[in-house]
């Protein structure tokens, strides 16, 4: 998982917009525990895609950390 969010962040580092890289990289957060990580790449990938394929997961995944 380590080396999944070295990725993500490399492709965020090209492309901050890359919205699927803010959903996959809040879901590896989630799974490593760092859910205040994980809440910021979640909300990032709703402001970028509100009605994006992955949205409705996205915000079952947010309401989970709340």
């Amino acid at each position: 998982l380590v080396e999944a969010v070295k990725m993500f962040q490399s492709a965020l580092a090209l492309d901050p917009n890359l919205n699927m890289a803010h959903f996959r990289l809040g879901a590896v957060y989630l799974s490593l525990g760092s859910n205040e990580k994980a809440k910021e790449e979640l909300e990032t990938y709703l402001r970028l895609s509100p009605q994006g394929n992955d949205a409705r997961r996205a915000q079952e995944m947010l309401s989970n950390l709340k």
